[in-house]
This record gives C-alpha cells, structure tokens and sequence, in this order.
C-alpha cells in the first residue's frame, strides 16, 4: 500500500496575515525542533483571562436571578466580561506586541553567567515583501544580553503559486540562530538538545 501524502493547501500570498501565520508556525515548531522548550506561561495567562471572560459572559446569559432582579448581577457579569477583554487587548498590543517566540531558561556562559532567554520577534508590513525576524537574549531581568535582526524576502520562501519552501525556510532559521548565539553570547550555542518529535 503507498503511503498517504498530506495535502499541502497554498497560502494566498496577497494576504499578509496568512503568510505571516505560516512563516511564524514554521520559525516556533523549527525552534523546538532544534530543542529550546516554549516557556508558555504567557499563553496559559491568557487562556485563563479568556475563560475567566467566558465564565462572567455564561454567569451574564445563565444566571440563576431573573432579569428585573438581577440587573446589578448581569451589569457587574458584563463589567467583568469587558475588563478581561481590556487586560487581554493590553497583553497584546502593549506587552506582546509582536513577540512569536520565548524559550524557556537557557544555560550558557556569558558575560553575568546568568541563564537567559531567548525570544524571538517578528514583522511582515502590509503590502510589503520583507519578512523581518529580531532574535533576542534576555537575562532574568530582563536585560538585553545581544539582538540581531535578519531580513528576507518573502519570495524566497514561496512559489508564485503559493508553496511553502518549509525546509528552506528553517535552514536559515537554524543558521541565524546559530550564528545569533556566536555573536552575541560568548561561549556560543547554549545546551540543547534536538528534538525531530514535533
């Protein structure tokens, strides 16, 4: 029996949001897959603003006072409700920003013999070509330990048609990251170890 091929949709590429989705899925698996664990603490923060939302949305529309009643009940439900969307709208815009990427502590030797982070940001403008991708070493404290900032082109990653080049897209992640941690960290690459699972 012949094995079964997943079927590979094109992207659009008129669409930026959509190109900037598959080159930013494509940059996080490849970085896990090179072995820096996702630190997801700001991902559960969110989901848990998000269900906190939900619930005060359900306790609004189910609420086990009737309406007259409960008016003080469904406006305190539907404050909360708008708060918890105004905290979540604020994580991104202001906190997150376009930030696709933080790793968990790394051990490597630099210049505090702190552990660091290594986070990754990145721009796509509209109507533009230039796929930007910063990468970034934090210390615990937040401070800026090196950055360096890649541009390529869009063209480089996708056929007219719209076909992602995946493979070729995270050759050059790998170099670049590799070539980040030589230059700005000394002692190089930290300790990682590849994991192909995801």
């Amino acid at each position: 029996m012949a094995p079964v091929l997943e079927e590979i949709a094109p992207v659009e590429l008129g669409d930026c949001v959509q190109v900037k989705q598959a080159l930013d899925d494509s940059l996080r698996t490849h970085l896990c897959r090179l072995g820096y664990s996702v630190d997801d603490r700001i991902d559960n923060a969110k989901m848990l603003v998000m269900v906190l939302a939900c619930a005060f949305a359900s306790a609004a529309q189910f609420g086990p006072v009737p309406f007259p009643e409960g008016r003080w009940l469904l406006g305190g439900c539907v404050g909360a409700y708008f708060a918890c969307s105004g905290l979540l709208s604020a994580l991104l815009l202001f906190w997150e920003k376009d930030l696709v990427y933080t790793s968990e502590e790394l051990e490597c030797a630099h210049a505090q013999d702190r552990p660091a982070r290594l986070l990754v940001h990145t721009r796509l403008p509209r109507f533009e070509e230039d796929y930007v991708a910063t990468w970034q070493a934090v210390d615990k404290g937040g401070r800026t330990l090196g950055e360096t900032s890649l541009t390529w082109s869009v063209g480089l990653f996708f056929t007219a048609e719209g076909f992602f080049d995946e493979r070729g897209f995270e050759r050059r992640v790998e170099e670049a990251t590799n070539a980040f941690w030589k230059k700005h960290v000394r002692g190089g690459k930290p300790k990682v170890e590849r994991d192909d699972s995801y």
